[in-house]
């Protein structure tokens, strides 16, 4: 085993991944949201019910099915994370119980910035800084290193509709390289705009104000502001796709681990 320890939260993420001593990752979980409710295995989220759930949790296999209610919608939740000596195979699904509208759905793995300080993504190399700025590409694989180890991080294969396209993006934080392998809107089957600065949740605006913002010379600005601009605005406009009854979406990944 590559790994000196491995460690799953009882909240079904994978927490730790230790090797000489030094935890080579952050938390590991899945995001997606719809116009008012959010889940993050990792953070909790808010605004939805979890009707049931089954947990299995062992040194090197993390599963879990759950299903959820949330305000546009309600589904299946289907996790598996498996450890193999140097790396982690991922499988995220979602299978919609009625037809129900998703902003994204996201496979978030986190890695130590002093130790994977360099990322490349769509044949562009980024040098970690605390910023807020998701580097966003239509690719299926990212790379990142260090002096002493290196991690590949691919797509292995992917379930959508059309809607959807695959993308993965970057961006560094305090502490951490966040990566998101995502399923992300090509085409929007509905857009809502909402508020996501001095609130604690994310709020969508009434549907008249929506309207007229996304009509308005500053629309082009609202689009996913809080993601590609360094002038975060209070207010940000999303899309969100609709996956009828009984549709399914998933992301299969693998991250390999070397020592440099």
């Amino acid at each position: 085993m590559f790994f000196d320890n491995v460690y799953f939260e009882k909240n079904n993420y994978l927490q730790e991944l230790r090797k000489n001593d030094e935890n080579l990752i952050g938390s590991w979980g899945i995001e997606t949201a719809d116009s008012k409710s959010f889940l993050s295995l990792e953070n909790g989220g808010y605004d939805y019910r979890l009707i049931q759930c089954q947990r299995n949790i062992s040194q090197f296999e993390n599963k879990f099915n759950g299903e959820y209610e949330f305000h546009d919608g309600r589904f299946n939740l289907n996790i598996k994370d498996k450890v193999l000596d140097n790396k982690v195979i991922r499988t995220n699904s979602i299978c919609a119980l009625k037809d129900s509208y998703f902003m994204d759905f996201v496979t978030r793995f986190q890695f130590n910035k002093s130790l994977f300080p360099i990322a490349e993504l769509a044949g562009v190399k980024f040098e970690h800084k605390n910023e807020y700025i998701n580097h966003q590409y239509e690719t299926d694989k990212v790379k990142l290193y260090g002096p002493n180890y290196c991690v590949d991080i691919r797509v292995l294969s992917v379930e959508k509709i059309p809607n959807f396209k695959q993308v993965i993006y970057v961006r560094g934080t305090a502490k951490y390289w966040v990566v998101h392998v995502r399923l992300f809107p090509e085409k929007y089957d509905k857009e809502i705009v909402k508020l996501v600065k001095y609130t604690s949740k994310a709020r969508p605006l009434p549907v008249n104000i929506s309207k007229f913002l996304l009509k308005s010379p500053l629309a082009k600005h609202l689009w996913y502001n809080g993601e590609k601009s360094r002038l975060k605005l209070p207010i940000n406009a999303f899309g969100l796709v609709k996956l009828m009854n009984g549709k399914k979406i998933s992301l299969k990944t693998e991250a390999v681990f070397s020592k440099i």
